[in-house]
């Protein structure tokens, strides 16, 4: 059951934040295995995304966010 709830948590983060972190969902969503979340929420159906971010020291982590497709107009 606990599973279920950091899923949820961590969907409603992205949703209000825009994007989310491993350290992120595991300070603020008290996710142990955060990774191990986004992947059953991506098995799920969910399109999350990944990109690579670099902090000030040059430390590189993995920023999460949901992808959105943006339909492009029918040509006539």
């Amino acid at each position: 059951m606990a599973a279920v709830i950091q899923r949820k948590k961590i969907l409603d983060y992205i949703e209000r934040h825009g994007s989310i972190t491993a350290r992120e969902a595991f300070d603020r969503c008290g996710c142990n295995s955060p990774r191990k979340r986004i992947s059953e929420l991506r098995e799920k159906g969910y399109p999350i995304c990944d990109r690579w971010r670099q902090n000030e020291e040059g430390k590189r982590y993995k920023e999460y966010y949901l992808y959105e497709y943006k339909q492009q107009p029918q040509r006539a």
